[in-house]
């Protein structure tokens, strides 16, 4: 008899393989020991990316909601009142004037409350 099976021996358990190089590795490896790909499984940032994504996306719609509904719009006047003096020409035969704009001002004024005192009667009541 000979050392040299003739017979196919019977495949040992079945194991992990490299996936770049298929040979066998073992289950505890990181590294394959036949091409050295590394063998750690990979973490997913789908899903903290998603999460910050609909989190900016929330603050973002709160903020335009916020701006398109503001009430205080109503509350304050602009008042914009451009300014023009005309000055007489000299006394000489020049009947022309000469016209000084003064820069446009705007002034934000906040609303005015007034309340009065007194009483109210209905007639016929």
């Amino acid at each position: 008899m000979s050392d040299y099976p003739t017979e196919p021996m019977e495949p040992g358990p079945p194991g992990r393989r490299c996936p770049h190089c298929q040979a066998p590795v073992s289950d505890t490896a990181q590294f394959c020991p036949n091409c050295g790909n590394d063998l750690t499984p990979r973490k997913s940032s789908f899903w903290p990316t998603l999460l910050i994504a609909l989190v900016a996306l929330a603050a973002g719609a709160g903020i335009a909601y916020a701006i398109a509904h503001n009430d205080n719009s109503s509350s304050t006047k602009t008042v914009t009142k451009r300014v023009t003096a005309t000055a007489p020409a000299s006394t000489t035969n020049n009947t022309a004037s000469v016209t000084v704009q003064t820069p446009t001002r705007t002034v934000t004024v906040p609303p005015v409350t007034v309340t009065v005192p007194g009483t109210t009667t209905i007639p016929g009541g």
